[in-house]
Protein backbone atom coordinates (compact mmCIF):
# COMPACT_ATOMS: atom_id res chain seq x y z
CA UNK A 1 0.00 0.00 0.00
CA UNK A 2 1.44 3.46 -0.95
CA UNK A 3 0.63 6.38 1.02
CA UNK A 4 -0.41 9.17 -0.85
CA UNK A 5 0.15 13.01 0.32
CA UNK A 6 -2.39 15.49 -1.09
CA UNK A 7 -0.91 18.37 -3.13
CA UNK A 8 -1.54 21.31 -1.71
CA UNK A 9 -2.68 23.95 -4.58
CA UNK A 10 0.08 26.89 -5.12
CA UNK A 11 -2.53 29.56 -4.72
CA UNK A 12 -3.16 27.95 -0.79
CA UNK A 13 0.95 27.65 -0.42
CA UNK A 14 0.87 31.42 -1.83
CA UNK A 15 -1.71 32.59 0.80
CA UNK A 16 0.16 30.97 3.60
CA UNK A 17 4.03 32.50 2.58
CA UNK A 18 1.65 35.80 2.28
CA UNK A 19 0.38 36.14 5.70
CA UNK A 20 3.61 34.20 7.53
CA UNK A 21 5.87 36.65 5.89
CA UNK A 22 4.86 40.25 6.73
CA UNK A 23 4.82 38.68 10.61
CA UNK A 24 8.25 37.23 10.18
CA UNK A 25 9.54 40.68 8.89
CA UNK A 26 8.17 42.52 11.11
CA UNK A 27 9.75 40.24 14.10
CA UNK A 28 12.71 40.26 12.64
CA UNK A 29 12.95 43.61 12.22
CA UNK A 30 12.13 44.50 15.74
CA UNK A 31 15.03 43.04 16.52
CA UNK A 32 17.54 43.94 14.18
CA UNK A 33 16.78 48.03 14.52
CA UNK A 34 16.93 48.53 18.07
CA UNK A 35 16.65 45.88 21.27
CA UNK A 36 14.08 46.85 23.12
CA UNK A 37 13.86 46.38 27.25
CA UNK A 38 11.82 43.59 28.49
CA UNK A 39 9.14 44.84 31.23
CA UNK A 40 9.84 41.34 32.82
CA UNK A 41 13.99 41.40 32.68
CA UNK A 42 14.97 41.10 36.06
CA UNK A 43 18.23 41.69 37.93
CA UNK A 44 20.86 38.57 39.13
CA UNK A 45 20.18 39.11 43.09
CA UNK A 46 21.84 35.90 43.47
CA UNK A 47 23.75 33.37 41.50
CA UNK A 48 23.59 29.73 42.24
CA UNK A 49 26.40 27.46 42.68
CA UNK A 50 24.97 24.51 43.55
CA UNK A 51 21.12 22.80 43.98
CA UNK A 52 20.66 20.23 46.13
CA UNK A 53 17.55 18.41 45.85
CA UNK A 54 14.66 21.61 46.21
CA UNK A 55 17.68 23.81 47.92
CA UNK A 56 20.43 26.30 46.70
CA UNK A 57 23.82 27.04 47.51
CA UNK A 58 24.04 30.29 46.17
CA UNK A 59 27.28 32.32 46.31
CA UNK A 60 27.10 34.17 49.29
CA UNK A 61 26.61 30.92 50.98
CA UNK A 62 29.82 29.91 49.94
CA UNK A 63 31.80 32.89 50.11
CA UNK A 64 29.76 32.85 53.90
CA UNK A 65 31.52 29.44 54.48
CA UNK A 66 34.75 30.52 53.09
CA UNK A 67 35.47 33.49 55.75
CA UNK A 68 34.06 31.34 58.25
CA UNK A 69 36.64 28.89 57.29
CA UNK A 70 39.15 31.65 57.10
CA UNK A 71 38.55 33.00 60.04
CA UNK A 72 39.00 29.01 61.86
CA UNK A 73 42.11 29.06 60.08
CA UNK A 74 43.63 31.87 61.99
CA UNK A 75 42.60 31.39 65.20
CA UNK A 76 43.73 27.74 65.04
CA UNK A 77 46.86 28.17 63.40
CA UNK A 78 46.50 26.16 59.98
CA UNK A 79 49.38 25.39 57.91
CA UNK A 80 48.83 26.45 54.06
CA UNK A 81 48.14 22.44 53.46
CA UNK A 82 45.41 22.74 55.74
CA UNK A 83 43.71 26.10 54.26
CA UNK A 84 44.22 24.41 50.41
CA UNK A 85 42.53 21.13 51.68
CA UNK A 86 39.44 22.77 53.56
CA UNK A 87 39.07 25.15 50.46
CA UNK A 88 39.41 22.69 47.73
CA UNK A 89 36.35 20.12 50.15
CA UNK A 90 34.46 23.71 50.89
CA UNK A 91 31.69 22.82 48.27
CA UNK A 92 31.48 19.30 48.58
CA UNK A 93 31.28 20.15 52.54
CA UNK A 94 27.98 22.61 51.89
CA UNK A 95 26.60 20.03 49.79
CA UNK A 96 26.63 17.31 52.26
CA UNK A 97 25.32 19.80 55.23
CA UNK A 98 22.34 20.52 52.74
CA UNK A 99 21.82 16.65 52.13
CA UNK A 100 21.73 16.04 55.83
CA UNK A 101 19.42 19.47 56.49
CA UNK A 102 17.14 17.99 53.55
CA UNK A 103 16.97 14.16 55.32
CA UNK A 104 16.22 15.78 58.33
CA UNK A 105 13.21 17.65 56.89
CA UNK A 106 12.37 14.41 55.41
CA UNK A 107 12.92 12.70 58.68
CA UNK A 108 11.01 15.60 60.49
CA UNK A 109 13.89 17.23 62.89
CA UNK A 110 13.50 20.28 63.40
CA UNK A 111 16.03 20.90 66.63
CA UNK A 112 13.85 23.34 68.30
CA UNK A 113 14.05 22.34 71.68
CA UNK A 114 17.47 21.16 71.39
CA UNK A 115 18.39 24.58 69.84
CA UNK A 116 16.87 26.47 73.55
CA UNK A 117 19.38 24.38 75.62
CA UNK A 118 22.07 25.12 73.07
CA UNK A 119 21.60 28.69 73.32
CA UNK A 120 21.46 28.53 77.20
CA UNK A 121 24.80 26.64 77.32
CA UNK A 122 26.44 29.23 75.23
CA UNK A 123 24.70 31.92 77.59
CA UNK A 124 25.90 30.10 80.48
CA UNK A 125 29.52 29.16 78.59
CA UNK A 126 30.58 33.07 78.44
CA UNK A 127 28.95 34.06 81.84
CA UNK A 128 25.60 35.85 80.09
CA UNK A 129 22.68 36.93 82.34
CA UNK A 130 20.06 36.69 79.91
CA UNK A 131 19.33 35.88 76.48
CA UNK A 132 19.35 39.33 75.45
CA UNK A 133 22.97 39.38 76.73
CA UNK A 134 23.85 36.56 74.19
CA UNK A 135 22.07 38.73 71.54
CA UNK A 136 23.86 41.57 72.50
CA UNK A 137 27.41 39.50 72.59
CA UNK A 138 26.68 37.30 68.98
CA UNK A 139 25.61 41.13 67.45
CA UNK A 140 28.81 42.41 68.66
CA UNK A 141 30.77 40.64 66.87
CA UNK A 142 29.28 41.14 63.59
CA UNK A 143 26.73 38.27 62.91
CA UNK A 144 23.07 38.91 63.05
CA UNK A 145 21.23 36.80 66.13
CA UNK A 146 18.97 34.98 63.25
CA UNK A 147 21.88 33.79 61.43
CA UNK A 148 23.66 32.76 64.31
CA UNK A 149 20.86 30.71 65.92
CA UNK A 150 19.91 29.29 62.26
CA UNK A 151 23.87 27.86 62.04
CA UNK A 152 23.01 26.40 65.65
CA UNK A 153 19.61 24.93 64.72
CA UNK A 154 21.03 23.15 61.47
CA UNK A 155 24.33 21.82 63.01
CA UNK A 156 21.53 20.19 65.54
CA UNK A 157 20.03 19.27 62.58
CA UNK A 158 22.91 17.42 61.05
CA UNK A 159 23.94 15.82 64.05
CA UNK A 160 20.28 14.31 65.07
CA UNK A 161 20.47 13.17 61.59
CA UNK A 162 24.08 11.34 61.52
CA UNK A 163 22.96 9.77 64.91
CA UNK A 164 19.73 7.90 63.40
CA UNK A 165 20.87 7.42 59.96
CA UNK A 166 24.66 6.40 61.12
CA UNK A 167 24.89 5.54 64.63
CA UNK A 168 23.08 2.35 64.39
CA UNK A 169 24.57 0.91 61.70
CA UNK A 170 28.36 1.39 63.67
CA UNK A 171 29.46 -1.58 65.33
CA UNK A 172 33.07 -1.31 67.22
CA UNK A 173 34.48 -4.80 69.02
CA UNK A 174 35.72 -4.06 72.56
CA UNK A 175 39.32 -5.42 71.06
CA UNK A 176 38.98 -2.14 68.68
CA UNK A 177 38.57 0.12 71.02
CA UNK A 178 41.58 -1.03 73.38
CA UNK A 179 43.60 -1.07 70.38
CA UNK A 180 42.75 2.49 69.46
CA UNK A 181 43.37 3.84 73.04
CA UNK A 182 46.31 1.83 73.39
CA UNK A 183 47.71 3.29 70.57
CA UNK A 184 46.64 6.95 71.54
CA UNK A 185 47.47 7.03 75.17
CA UNK A 186 49.30 10.53 75.13
CA UNK A 187 46.30 12.27 73.67
CA UNK A 188 43.90 10.98 76.63
CA UNK A 189 46.16 12.20 79.39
Amino acid sequence: MILRVPQLPGLLIAGIALTVAPAVAQTQGTFSTTQQPSPYAGKVVEERIAQVNDEVISKSDYERAEQEMEQEARQQNWTQQQIYEQRRDLLRSLIDRQLLLSKGKELGVTGDTDLVKRLDQIRQENHLNSMEDLQKAVEEQGISYEDFRQQIRENIITQQVISQEVGPHISVSQSEVESYYNAHKQEFQ
